[in-house]
């Protein structure tokens, strides 16, 4: 039997996404592997997306229509119905299983557990601490001594490096957020993915977000200006971009 193919995975969705988001997965995969977006491929590497668009045509021709999703979603569920072992024979490798068996020692025996409550067990046992002192015992060897010093100021030193990079992450993740801003340009169409990843696309594209009108902040007084402009939150911190539909943005006048 042909196995089945993965239109979900082809898609980069998960099996119960809806339509929508289905079809949004499928123009930004078929943007993807467009002719247009080659450049100068090698042969190999057009018959790849050549190939690869074909598998995305097919993974939507299935899963764009709910009766051919229905048909698809029952015939994967029945061969992972087939695959999957029965309880019979899960129980068997189950009672199966050898017991896990206890250490020994090099002579054979079993090891000797010291008892924690008896003063002298580190002395039968080789352990390398006896009763007494803070925590219940002393360390009696000197490099085991500093390693207890100094793991605590260790420790201490890897939390401050942690913080200290941290912060320097998120000074570079602003500045980056305000060339960002600058990049973004009045009259430009954008899209944004299922993901939440922002892609300029052209105002033609058959699916679009909109024409961006202006850019506001996160501020609930700050709106957009257009009446027919939604406001999105951006991948950018503390702004969201107005889009307006194409066919009713206007460029702003002159100044």
């Amino acid at each position: 039997m042909a196995q089945l193919p993965d239109h979900y995975a082809t898609l980069g969705v998960r099996p119960d996404a809806d339509t929508a988001a289905i079809r949004r997965a499928w123009i930004r995969a078929a943007r993807a592997n467009h002719p247009d977006q080659r450049g100068d491929v090698t042969e190999a590497q057009s018959e790849r997306s050549d190939s690869r668009m074909r598998s995305v045509n097919e993974a939507w021709r299935v899963l764009g229509s709910a009766e051919t999703r229905r048909s698809y979603d029952a015939e994967r569920a029945e061969l992972e119905a087939r695959s999957r072992p029965t309880g019979a024979a899960a129980g068997d490798h189950a009672a199966g299983a050898a017991p896990t068996a206890r250490p020994t020692s090099s002579t054979g025996t079993e090891p000797h557990e010291p008892d924690l409550g008896d003063p002298w067990a580190h002395e039968r046992s080789g352990a390398t601490v006896e009763p007494g002192g803070p925590g219940g015992f002393v360390v009696r060897h000197r490099s085991a001594a500093m390693v207890v010093r100094v793991l605590p100021w260790l420790a201490i030193a890897v939390v401050g490096l942690v913080i200290f990079v941290a912060s320097a992450y998120m000074t570079a993740s602003d500045n980056v957020d305000q060339s960002r801003v600058a990049a973004l340009e009045v009259g430009e169409c954008f899209w944004f993915d299922p993901d939440g990843t922002l892609f300029t696309v052209g105002c033609d594209w058959p699916q679009t977000d909109g024409v961006l009108d202006e850019i506001i902040t996160t501020s609930a007084s700050d709106r957009c200006r257009h009446p027919d402009a939604t406001a999105h939150p951006a991948p950018i911190a503390g702004r969201r971009l107005c889009l307006v539909p194409v066919d009713r943005w206007e460029p702003p006048a002159a100044e």
